[in-house]
């Protein structure tokens, strides 16, 4: 077993030993210089924020948190709607029934203090029983009627009930308990509800200019005549809310009232509280959209932040990017909306996302750092290999030239085939003052060929240089022989190893020492006689 490790290690080190040619070294040198700067360019597409998955991996994030809310959302409308409907037809059973009884019509009501306490006695029991089944904070029903017509001189005062749940901070409560917010006192005594701290006998309706709109008019269809009035003030209180507003009429689509239910600001931060993900806290909004702008003050908003909390009394403006949308500018939000159907109304409803922009930042930021901290190891990592393959590939070509120079032709192996092979041969014609053309090896003879050739791609300036090298001086020699500053002279240097495809100066030297031991210098373009080797070439 140890022989046979040992031949393959043997085996191994012998490959190693293998000259490789030029060529294949420098195209290896040359693909570690392109890959470097090609990592650099990400490096730079990275910094400026061109090449980033954070952006992609926000925009996934926000797509799925706004699916999630507007899904939601859409239930709790439809669910609300159809049970404001059931509402409606039941009560207008009920209110049809009595108007028969006591012969009156809705407008025969005002002023008629017993039938319309009667009416809300009757109202209470469906009232109480949609308002505990529905996903919301409160449920009413009012009447195109008042109790004294006197005390309410604008028409704005009409009769009705109003239950409000007086805990909804409380999580799914298991018996939550309701408070008459508007109605007859009685009510709250017979059923053993709490009269609201803020409770009035009848519904203003200067505070509920849409529902107003429903009374004195005829509706065709209870299905397509219901709205959702955008964030109202609950009067005498601290809350707003959004109503859903149900005709309650007869066959005819005679008006008798309106019913509905009340989603309150409180209510809606509970139902949609902040969503922590991995770039930030999410939150949701339910609001109107005027021009390119979020009304969030004429909406809900979810639980959020400080930053929303400032933004929630005002409108904010929304600008579309790549990715995502900017709101309120770059001190606002980046999110996602999405457009839902409210009923008849002319008002277009959206539900969006939003995330801080402070927390996106942050994200991008981080995101960044550990993209950019990747390409710079590569990076570290290309150069390195890069300057060690340089090193490996220009230490033979050095030691060669330094033997050539001191005339010694069994120098070890440089790794590299053509100066292997051009050992041989000079080994092999050491005896033979001038080296012929035709004794060459074809290989090295081909190699000659399209050096000399390439020479004469040089420019004036770049011959004037590449004689002087000839010649044995050195690149700290040049500036003062041709009157050039030193960075023209490296400007040039680069051009000829460009024009000439060798990596370094050691290899053009390298290639000129050969040459010149071939008696081949006069074939350089503008070279007339063999120039002699300067001492210490």
């Amino acid at each position: 077993m140890l022989e046979k490790m040992k031949m393959l290690l043997d085996s191994v080190s012998a490959a190693g030993r293998q000259s490789v040619s030029m060529q294949r070294k420098l195209m290896l040198y040359l693909l570690c210089l392109v890959l470097a700067a090609f990592v650099f360019l990400l490096m730079l597409l990275t910094f400026t924020g061109m090449l980033s998955s954070a952006d992609g991996a926000v925009e996934n994030g926000l797509q799925m948190q706004l699916h999630n809310a507007q899904s939601d959302i859409h239930k709790r409308m439809e669910s609300l709607t159809a049970q404001g409907i059931a509402l409606s037809q039941r009560l207008s059973r009920l209110v049809e029934d009595e108007l028969v009884q006591s012969g009156q019509s809705i407008s025969q009501l005002s002023n008629d203090a017993q039938t319309l306490t009667e009416l809300q006695m009757a109202a209470f029991e469906p009232l109480y029983g949609a308002l505990q089944i529905a996903d919301c904070s409160g449920a009413y029903f009012f009447l195109d009627a008042t109790v004294n017509t006197d005390a309410s001189p604008d028409g704005s005062s009409r009769s009705g009930i109003y239950l409000r749940l007086a805990n909804v901070a409380v999580s799914n409560p298991v018996d939550p308990a309701v408070m008459l917010y508007r109605g007859i006192p009685e009510l709250a005594r017979k059923n053993g509800l709490q009269l609201h701290n803020r409770w009035n006998l009848e519904f203003d309706m200067e505070y509920l200019p849409e529902a107003r709109l429903f009374l004195n008019t005829q509706i065709e269809r209870l299905a397509d005549s219901y709205c959702w009035t955008q964030r109202v003030h609950l009067k005498d209180t601290w809350e707003d809310a959004l109503l859903l507003c149900v005709p309650v009429a007869d066959v005819g689509g005679n008006v008798y009232g309106v019913c509905g239910f009340e989603v309150s600001a409180l209510y809606f931060q509970l139902s949609f509280p902040i969503v922590e993900t991995n770039f930030g806290p999410v939150s949701t909004v339910f609001v109107p959209a005027v021009q390119d702008s979020l009304a969030l003050e004429k909406g809900l908003c979810g639980a959020g932040g400080i930053q929303l909390q400032e933004a929630a009394d005002r409108a904010i403006s929304t600008q579309r990017d790549k990715y995502f949308n900017i709101y309120g500018g770059p001190d606002g939000f980046v999110g996602m909306e999405h457009t839902l159907h409210t009923g008849n109304s002319e008002t277009d409803w959206r539900v969006a996302v939003l995330l801080p922009m402070e927390y996106y930042n942050q994200y991008v930021s981080s995101s960044r750092r550990w993209l950019l901290g990747g390409f710079v190891l590569i990076f570290a990592g290309l150069l390195a290999a890069a300057f060690w393959m340089s090193q490996k590939y220009v230490r033979p070509i050095t030691e060669s030239l330094a033997a050539l120079q001191a005339g010694q032709m069994d120098a070890p192996s440089s790794g590299i085939s053509e100066i292997d092979e051009m050992f041989r041969f000079l080994e092999q014609q050491s005896r033979t003052e001038i080296i012929s053309k035709e004794t060459l090896p074809s290989g090295i003879a081909i190699l000659f060929d399209h050096f000399v050739e390439r020479t004469r791609n040089l420019t004036a300036s770049e011959r004037n240089i590449f004689q002087l090298y000839i010649e044995g001086y050195q690149i700290s020699d040049i500036p003062g022989l041709t009157y050039a500053s030193m960075s023209t002279v490296r400007k040039h240097n680069r051009s000829i190893y460009e024009k000439l495809e060798v990596a370094s100066r050691d290899e053009m030297m390298l290639y000129i020492e050969l040459l010149r031991r071939c008696g081949k210098l006069s074939e350089i373009y503008g070279m007339q006689k063999e120039t002699p080797s300067k001492p210490g070439l």
